[in-house]
């Protein structure tokens, strides 16, 4: 919770750019370390940083994602990402806020699936307040770090609804992969119609869908 800890945590986060460098290794590991917390529950040492996911820990993600909980979602999720960036999928300048929004997309699902992204949103100032921390070859968020992080939850949110309009009804969980699948297209023009964000954002809100399933 030190200045010093988060300084770390962002140059660690940073270096998940990095092709030689394994940040959901990492990030698993702090996440698994137990630490007792005066006046309060054990939390993880990821969670000391970023208590917002510690508070999903236990937080079923829900159907999509049967006998995951949200938390454990995010690091998948922040490891689909890692993979697409060392694979050259994401381009360099967008790879840390790409690493990032993985890190933080779900963290108003707290309280439920519904109306989690306005609570994410509403999560994402004190996320960057408590993570300005900056020291020489780790800057921490610049301003326009943190404006294209909450504008791609926006899209990412936009995305989803769109999904759930084209996807009601009980199926499994194979069967909902292989509609999502084939709904891409639909989502692109459904996105940009109802949306209208810029190409890039759309094209790395995709990228983030396409992870999350």
């Amino acid at each position: 919770q030190s200045e010093k800890g988060r300084q770390l945590f962002m140059a660690m986060l940073r270096r998940g750019t990095e092709k030689n460098f394994n940040v959901t290794q990492v990030l698993r590991f702090m996440f698994g370390i137990r630490l007792p917390v005066a006046g309060g529950r054990p939390s993880s040492l990821l969670g000391l940083i970023l208590p917002q996911l510690e508070e999903v820990r236990d937080t079923p993600q829900g159907s999509f994602h049967e006998g995951l909980t949200v938390a454990q979602h995010t690091l998948n999720v922040v490891e689909q990402t890692e993979k697409q960036i060392k694979a050259g999928v994401v381009s360099e300048k967008d790879a840390f806020t790409q690493l990032f929004l993985s890190l933080v997309h779900d963290l108003g699902k707290y309280a439920g699936s519904a109306g989690q992204h306005k609570r994410t949103l509403a999560l994402l100032p004190g996320v960057f307040s408590s993570l300005q921390a900056e020291t020489v070859g780790a800057p921490g968020l610049q301003y326009v770090e943190r404006q294209r992080i909450t504008h791609l939850i926006g899209v990412h949110a936009g995305l989803g609804n769109i999904a759930a309009q084209n996807l009601r009804g009980r199926m499994s969980r194979g069967e909902r992969r292989r509609r999502v699948k084939e709904l891409a297209a639909k989502l692109l023009e459904a996105a940009r119609n109802k949306l209208a964000p810029d190409e890039e954002a759309l094209k790395l809100a995709e990228l983030l869908y396409h992870s999350t399933i």
